[in-house]
């Protein structure tokens, strides 16, 4: 199964409908797809949350109305799923998300006692325009174990997508290893910590990690520690 757009993240306003069309396509199987809708958070550490819809004052689940929510496909079959909402005049927060999960069951004239469930996940994210202001900061820096991490907090009232680069510079300023990072989502006013593998074949040893955050904001944030690797 394959679902476009794979996320919607845009500008709304309140009290105005909005329908965002999706498309489902199967190529392999005939199936029977079901769509639900779910509340989710991005920890700290990455990992994401599922709630029941309207757990939470930012769930974008109570006011989303899905239009087919079940349908059967065949092989080749592409299928559109209308998906509108319309945010409240009351809405105090600045943004409201939710997921929408896609779910293919294999189509059979008898259920086998294993089913191979097909599923996928599609965010949208409503952001009110004067909601669009964006600031975060780079608290700290450093390693655990073969690890290094950095930990962002995003002081914005919307969600950041954060891209940008970690390395290391050994003593003789030489550039040893490098790693670029994009797409990597923090929540409004959380932290967020990412961590990455340092390669088993540098040495042990004193070097300088750097970092390089770019959040949208106005400019790229930048950090730097020593650090020792075992």
């Amino acid at each position: 199964m394959f679902v476009e757009p794979a996320k919607v993240e845009k500008f709304y306003t309140k009290g105005k409908t909005y329908t965002e069309v999706f498309t489902v396509e199967i190529r392999d199987f005939p199936a029977h797809v079901e769509i639900y809708v779910e509340d989710f958070f991005i920890k700290e550490n990455g990992d994401f949350e599922f709630k029941k819809q309207g757990t939470y004052n930012f769930s974008l689940a109570p006011f989303i109305s899905v239009n087919p929510r079940s349908f059967d496909m065949e092989p080749g079959d592409k299928r559109e799923v209308r998906v509108s909402f319309t945010l409240p005049d009351t809405m105090k927060s600045y943004e409201k998300w939710c997921m929408l999960i896609f779910k293919s069951y294999p189509k059979r004239e008898k259920v086998p006692l294993i089913q191979i469930v097909g599923e996928i996940g599609t965010p949208i994210y409503a952001i009110l325009p004067e909601g669009n202001v964006k600031d975060a900061n780079l608290i700290y820096i450093g390693k655990e174990n073969k690890k290094v991490y950095f930990v962002l907090e995003n002081f914005s009232p919307i969600h950041l997508r954060t891209s940008g680069k970690i390395y290391l510079i050994d003593k003789s300023d030489r550039k040893i290893f490098e790693k670029q990072f994009s797409n990597l989502v923090i929540m409004p006013f959380k932290k967020r910590k990412y961590f990455f593998d340092i390669p088993e074949n540098i040495n042990k040893g004193k070097y300088s990690f750097f970092c390089e955050v770019d959040y949208g904001g106005a400019e790229i944030l930048k950090g730097e520690k020593e650090v020792i690797l075992p």
